[in-house]
Order: C-alpha cells, then structure tokens, then sequence
C-alpha cells in the first residue's frame, strides 16, 4: 500500500523540476525539486499510505502541461493530452480536489498573465474539451462503483471525505460550527510552516528579495 506514494513523489519532485526550469532556468528548478524532496512533508508523504503523493503527482502532471502549452506553443496538441490525463487520474485519487486545484491555477495564470503571454483562445478550449472528456471518464467509472458498493462511494466517499471535511471539522479537527471551525483554520498556519522545514527558514529573505526585486540575484 505505501510503495505508490514514494515513486509518486519523485514523479512530483522531477515534474517541479521541469516546471521550474521552463519558467526560470536549470538551477531553479533544481532547487525546486530538491526542496520538495527533502521538506519534511514531502518526506513524509513519500512514505504514508495515502494517496496525497499520488495526488500530488497528478495536479503536477497537468501543470506541467499548462506550463509547457504556455512556453512552447508547439507542443500544444500532446500537452492538452496529457493535461487531461493528469486531471482524470486526479479525480480517480481524490475527487474534485485536484480538479479544483489545476482549474484555479489555470485561471489565476490567465488572469495575471500579459495578453501576449496567455494560451491562444482556441488552446483554452482545448483544455476545457479535454477536463470534460476527464469528468466523463470518471463518471464513467464511478457511477458503476457507486451502484456496485449500494451508495457508499457517493455518500461516504465523496459526500463525507470530501465536501463533509471542507464544509465542517472532523475527527475533532477544528471547532464546532461555522464561527468556531473558521476562528481555528489559523492554528493550520503552523503545520504549514513545519511541512516545509527545513527550507522555511528561508521565506523572509525570499519575500524580502521578490520585494526588492532581486530574487534572480
């Protein structure tokens, strides 16, 4: 059960990689994958038997795609591919939050980015063709499973382990009702920042240098 975790995550760790070395240059995205590598929750996750590496891999997978479509036009066609492949085994890992990811990640570059700089429209189009294509892939499976297991997939599956944990504390994570489970989303903060030790260290530097525009120095 854990072995797909570890390779998940040097998937991960080598597409941060490629990501980092397109939109930058060779040396950051090697100090980009080994700092996913080597944090303590990449580390962990690399072990665990979940399938938060797996997940992980996938919101990668389709990215890097995105990244590639926007630097290297020409590789249009295979990337939409492989942009929907990553969001189709992202549903299959976890539902929905992959999907949620990618899309918003997508959006947010379309927005931030210069007009020159964006997809074409018709490439747009493409990857929203393709996250469909992903969905009714899905669907495909999960709708027989769903039969298959009496309602326990949609209801417990999806219903409880996923829309049930964003909308209200479990397992005695978080306070009770709505005022309460907001006011403790801040004492997440701190695992964030243990996550990512022990390159944490680094962040007030680095927010100074992207401050004053000398993160490339």
């Amino acid at each position: 059960v854990r072995f797909f975790s570890a390779p998940a995550m040097a998937a991960s760790a080598f597409l941060t990689f490629l990501i980092g070395r397109r939109l930058f240059d060779d040396r950051t995205g090697l100090w980009a994958m080994g700092v996913l590598a080597t944090s303590l929750m990449g580390v962990y996750l690399g072990f665990a038997a979940m399938l938060d590496a797996v997940l992980l891999f996938t919101v990668t997978l389709s990215i890097w795609a995105y990244v590639e479509m926007t630097m290297r036009p020409g590789r249009a066609l295979l990337m939409t591919a492989i942009f929907g492949t990553g969001l189709y085994l992202s549903l299959l890992a976890k539902g929905p939050v992959g999907p949620a990811v990618v899309i918003t990640t997508v959006a947010a570059s379309w927005l931030i980015l210069p007009a020159a700089q964006r997809i074409p429209f018709r490439q747009g189009l493409g990857l929203a063709a393709v996250s469909l294509l992903a969905l009714g892939a899905f669907l495909g499976w999960a709708i027989p499973a769903d039969r298959a297991s009496g309602g326990d997939l949609m209801a417990e599956g999806f219903g409880t382990h996923v829309f049930g944990r964003a909308l209200a504390p479990m397992e005695g994570h978080g306070g009770s009702g709505p005022i309460g489970y907001t006011l403790t989303l801040p004492a997440y903060v701190p695992f964030l920042l243990l996550g990512f030790f022990p390159w944490i260290i680094h962040l007030p530097a680095a927010l100074r240098g992207f401050a004053a525009g000398t993160v490339g120095d």
